[in-house]
This record gives structure tokens, C-alpha cells and sequence, in this order.
């Protein structure tokens, strides 16, 4: 009887201080590519120009499935968009496609609800200088494409990691 009744809060507690481990592991596994950075750019074409500070934190699934968020502020307009990201495309030189849908928006070109797509590379080479793109209307609704806008700029420093 004594031994019965002892088990019990043995079990309780192997299990708080091993379940959680097994399943911190297998959320690791199923990870995929991620990427991340934040910044100031200064846009100099004729598509929304001014100074901009950005920031956007993306992680994919091995299935594909992506979620984050990313912001984009014109501080020379004092517009500011904030996209739900649900696409993360990254190939192994460190270029990434992100897309998704616009959450909030002051900018009068991206309303709330547009998709839109940005770009992202992370160089690995000292003296690092990565690239950003400005959010951009997207022209694909789904994940299958790798879409690079072709206005980007140089971003000084280590601003942007990427891990395929």
C-alpha cells in the first residue's frame, strides 16, 4: 500500500521534468528556414522615397508554412506599414522572398489587406553590407515563386540573418 501511493507523485514528477523536453525537441525539428533584420535605408527612387527603418522576424515550417511580422516606416513621410508575413522563401546564398498581407497601413499605396512582397539578402563576408527591398504590391498570391523586387538597397553592417 505504502509503495502504491509513492509512485504516484514519482510519476507526476518524471513527467514534469521529461515531457517537456521531448516536445521542445520535436518543435526544433520541424523548423526551416528563418530570417530576420532591422535597419535604416534611405530610398532614393521614385517609388515612395524618403529615409525608412524597417524590421521583420520570419520562421518557416519544414512544410512550408510560414509566420512573422514586419514594419516599415517612412520617417520622411511619417507613413508606416505593418505586414503578417506568410511566405518564406530562402535559398542557400542567403537571398530570401517574404510576402504576406498588409495588418495596418498609412501608406496610401499598400492598404491594409494588399499583398505585398519584399526582399532580403544577408552577406556573410566581412565587411558586411545587406540587402533590403521596400515592401512592394505583390503579384502572386501563393508561396511557389521566388520574388526579388528590383529596387533594393545596401544596408552597412551585419543588419540581416538569414539561415536557409
Amino acid at each position: 500500500m505504502y509503495i502504491k501511493s509513492s509512485l504516484l507523485p514519482l510519476l507526476v514528477l518524471s513527467l514534469i521534468i521529461f515531457g517537456p523536453t521531448r516536445l521542445s525537441s520535436a518543435s526544433v525539428f520541424d523548423q526551416g528556414p528563418s530570417a530576420r533584420g532591422a535597419g535604416v535605408f534611405t530610398n532614393t527612387s521614385t517609388s515612395r522615397p524618403g529615409v525608412y527603418e524597417f524590421s521583420f522576424e520570419a520562421v518557416a515550417n519544414r512544410n512550408g508554412r510560414a509566420h512573422g511580422r514586419a514594419v516599415f516606416d517612412n520617417l520622411t513621410t511619417q507613413t508606416h506599414i505593418e505586414i503578417k508575413i506568410d511566405c518564406l522563401l530562402v535559398l542557400e546564398s542567403g537571398d530570401a522572398s517574404i510576402s504576406g498581407t498588409v495588418l495596418h497601413s498609412t501608406e496610401p499605396e499598400l492598404p491594409k489587406g494588399t499583398r505585398v512582397v519584399f526582399g532580403a539578402v544577408d552577406d556573410r563576408v566581412p565587411p558586411f553590407s545587406d540587402i533590403i527591398t521596400p515592401a512592394f504590391l505583390s503579384p502572386e498570391t501563393g508561396c511557389d515563386n521566388f520574388l526579388f523586387p528590383l529596387t533594393f538597397f545596401q544596408i552597412d553592417g551585419d543588419a540581416i540573418q538569414i539561415e536557409p
